[in-house]
């Protein structure tokens, strides 16, 4: 799968409870150790729940707790199995966002938010499975982002398609600065991205 094998680190040997202590503070080492252990599980619960598009629930998951400083992971009591409690905040997700979509559609009263199939009629199985090599390696790299500044610019050009007004203004820079900004965390993106999937990159 896409998350690939795990790597060798410091904190591959550390107690569930020693690597979320250490990501609630910031350690990008404990990110990392706390995506090898659970990435697998957490895209395997999406999937029992939500069907359709996994792989955008997935990132929205550690957009989210990235951008409430792993809140849920503060939450949670050292005394109950993290898997399970990973398995419950992954269901709360699925839920608020179905939630979400459902009154999306009953304010708008259009059906915009229906699935979009990856491969059209024409589309052949190799060039759908490209695809989502493609988007699966997007997202790997995107996680590999050491700033949490550009995981969000990332994240919200991409993903969430925010105009550049807004994206600047909820990182609190100007028109100009956001601009640099933008362009280097593309930069660094994209050599992640092609050295996740250099086969796409001839």
């Amino acid at each position: 799968m896409f998350w690939g094998r795990r790597a060798g680190g410091k904190l591959d040997d550390a107690s569930d409870v020693e690597i979320v202590n250490r990501l609630v503070e910031g350690d990008p080492e404990a990110f990392t150790a706390f995506y090898s252990r659970y990435a697998k599980l957490i895209y395997y619960c999406i999937g029992q729940i939500e069907k359709n598009s996994p792989d955008d629930i997935f990132q929205e998951f550690f957009v989210r707790l990235q951008n409430t400083q792993f809140r849920p992971l503060q939450l949670w009591s050292r005394s109950r199995p993290l898997p399970n409690f990973l398995r419950q905040v992954v269901r709360n997700l699925v839920l608020d966002r179905r939630r979400s979509e459902q009154r999306y559609r009953r304010q708008d009263g259009s059906d915009v938010l229906d699935e979009i199939e990856i491969a059209s009629e024409a589309a052949s199985a190799h060039e759908t499975m490209e695809a989502l090599d493609l988007r699966r390696g997007a997202i790997k790299a995107w996680l590999q982002l050491s700033s949490p500044r550009d995981r969000r610019i990332i994240c919200g050009k991409f993903h969430r398609d925010t105009p550049p007004n807004i994206a600047a203004e909820r990182e609190g820079l100007s028109a100009g600065t956001f601009r640099k900004a933008l362009f280097d965390a593309q930069r660094r993106y994209m050599a992640l991205v092609k050295a996740t999937i250099p086969e796409y990159f001839p």
